[in-house]
């Protein structure tokens, strides 16, 4: 199930971008798409790169980021060797995290699809790519090919994401309640007996936009000094993306829209370039509700 192909029901969307995906290789259930980390093979010049993405980031994530996440991040650094100067081990990442909220990482050959994503996180599984940006891996993976790929971005969701930018979440059961509850709408669109192939696609766009604009790219209001804090994983895994929001912040406040699960979910995006809006919401505990309260908006029938 592709939804990045176009659909008889696009034309709903605001923001419609074609073809978001640009370059990024796709996993589906047909592919080797689970591996294993061979921990000892990673050599140092990526476990410097993890540390250089580190020191990059974590000052100013830390700073501008919720609780929820501060929390997790330091449980990770506390329990998990070497943290901070080499990239991790993600089984032992596995253990701390089942040992918190039950749930484990699942090592993934890179991008995988609609289908396995959510049955993941229905599961009780996160998916991690074992590469980081700017490793020999990488750029061998996307030779000849025009993805970018620097310290502060890359379109493909690397270790360094995964593991620094969303796994602190995953210490918190509220959280990971939430996720679980994501997982499990996707899988109940993708496995309905009444939506068309074509309705599925568009419902899985939705769920996907209200992702990408909350849990990956979402702002709370707060009583700090910039007036917000951050949780969303992939501005938090970026620095590039933190100096965007804050520069929003700062000069630019038109781009921070207020949240309404009913533009969130009809807004598209695109993986490949810094986000050009930030949807703010009061609270994580007004975000699940918005959620819950509202299922039948990915069940469009047409």
């Amino acid at each position: 199930m592709k939804t990045d192909l176009v659909s008889k029901y696009d034309y709903l969307f605001k923001h419609n971008v074609n073809n978001s995906i640009k370059n990024i290789i796709i996993y589906n259930e047909k592919d080797d798409w689970t591996i294993n980390q061979n921990y000892e093979s990673i050599d140092i010049r990526e476990h410097q790169i993890w540390e250089d993405l580190f020191v990059k980031v974590y000052q100013n994530a830390c700073k501008y980021s919720t609780d929820m996440y501060k929390k997790g991040l330091n449980i990770l650094i506390e329990k998990s060797d070497m943290f901070k100067n080499k990239m991790p081990n993600l089984n032992n990442i596995s253990i701390v995290l089942s040992n918190y909220t039950g749930w484990n990482i699942k090592v993934v050959a890179g991008f995988v699809d609609e289908i396995i994503f959510f049955e993941l996180l229905r599961d009780r599984f996160f998916p991690s790519s074992d590469i980081i940006r700017l490793s020999d891996r990488f750029y061998k993976k996307y030779k000849n090919t025009q993805v970018r790929n620097d310290l502060a971005y890359t379109p493909e969701p690397d270790i360094f994401h995964e593991i620094f930018g969303h796994a602190p979440f995953l210490l918190s059961n509220e959280y990971c309640s939430f996720l679980k509850n994501i997982g499990t709408r996707g899988c109940e669109i993708i496995f309905s007996k009444v939506l068309s192939e074509d309705l599925k696609s568009h419902n899985l766009k939705r769920l996907q936009n209200f992702v990408w604009w909350t849990l990956e790219f979402g702002l709370f209001k707060s009583s700090n000094d910039l007036g917000y804090e951050i949780y969303g994983a992939g501005i938090l895994s970026s620095s590039s993306e933190i100096d965007n929001v804050i520069n929003c912040i700062k000069n630019n406040q038109k781009k921070l829209i207020k949240y309404d699960i009913n533009e969130v979910i009809m807004t598209r995006f695109d993986y490949s370039e810094l986000q050009d809006r930030y949807f703010v919401i009061d609270s994580f505990d007004t975000l699940v509700e918005s959620f819950n309260s509202n299922k039948d908006l990915f069940l469009f029938e047409g």
